[in-house]
C-alpha cells in the first residue's frame, strides 16, 4: 500500500511511572513540565499524576543515539531513582501527507501517521478518523464499491477535517526543534507568548491561529531576549 515509515518520520519514546513522596522535589501536581532539548526534535517531560508522575522523553529516530543512556540521564537530573522499569513505543510523526487509503483498505490513527508533531497525542486523532473510516466504509458497503477511487473519500474528508492542523503543528515542530536553546529563551524571557502558547493544548486557539501570532512577533521578541 505505501513504504514503511522512515526513520526521520518516528519518535522514540521512553517513559515510567514513578511512585513520589511528599519530600520530593517534583511533588506539585498542578505542574506539567517539558524539558526541550533534551533530545534530538524532541522534549523530556514530568505529568503529575494521583500517586505518581509520569517521566518521560522523546525525540526523533533518526539521530537518537543510546536513548536508554539519555532515558537515565534525564531521570538524575530530575534527582529522581534510575532503577525503574519503563517501556518504550514508537510514534509516527513529522508528516501529514502519507498514503491512507487502496482498494478495500483504509489507514486510521497512529497507522495514517496521525499525531501531533507536538506533543504526541494521537488518540483524539484515532478516533477521529475512525468515525470518519467508518462512515465511508458504510457507504461503500451501501454502493458495493471498495475501489481506492472510492475510498480517496476517506483521505480528503481528513484533510479537510485535521490535514491543516497537523501541518501548521509540524511548521511549528520544526522551528522549536531547530533552535530549542533559543525557543526556550525566548518563551522564558516572554510571559504573553507563554500563556499563548498554552491557549493551544487548552483548545481556545488551533496551531495556525498561534503560527500567525507568533511569526509577526519574532523579531521582538527575539531582540527582547538578547537584552534581558
Amino acid at each position: 500500500m505505501r513504504e514503511k515509515f522512515k526513520p526521520r518520520e518516528l519518535a522514540l519514546a521512553l517513559e515510567a511511572e514513578i511512585p513520589i513522596d511528599v519530600d520530593d522535589d517534583i511533588k506539585d501536581s498542578d505542574v506539567v513540565r517539558a524539558y526541550f532539548g533534551s533530545t534530538p526534535r524532541g522534549y523530556g517531560w514530568v505529568f503529575p499524576k494521583k500517586e505518581h508522575i509520569s517521566v518521560g522523553i522523546a525525540g526523533a529516530l533518526s539521530g537518537f543515539k543510546n536513548p536508554r543512556d539519555v532515558f537515565i540521564n534525564f531521570l538524575r537530573m530530575l534527582n529522581l531513582d534510575t532503577n525503574v522499569r519503563y517501556h518504550t513505543h514508537l510514534i509516527p510523526f513529522g508528516g501529514y501527507d502519507r498514503v491512507t487509503y487502496s482498494d478495500r483498505i483504509l489507514l486510521v490513527g497512529d497507522a495514517a501517521g496521525f499525531v501531533d508533531p507536538i506533543f504526541g497525542e494521537g488518540i483524539s486523532y484515532a478516533i477521529n478518523s475512525g468515525k470518519i473510516a467508518t462512515n465511508v466504509m458504510v457507504d461503500a458497503h451501501e454502493t458495493d464499491d471498495f475501489s481506492k477511487k472510492k475510498l480517496a473519500e476517506y483521505d480528503w474528508i481528513c484533510r479537510n477535517a485535521f490535514g491543516k492542523y497537523l501541518k501548521d503543528a509540524l511548521d511549528i515542530s520544526l522551528l522549536i526543534h531547530k533552535h530549542p536553546g533559543i525557543f526556550v529563551k525566548v518563551i522564558a524571557n516572554n510571559r504573553s507568548l507563554l500563556d499563548k502558547a498554552l491557549e493551544i493544548p487548552a483548545g481556545r486557539i488551533d496551531y495556525g491561529e498561534f503560527k500567525r501570532w507568533f511569526l509577526i512577533r519574532i523579531p521582538y521578541y527575539c531582540v527582547r531576549s538578547i537584552f534581558l
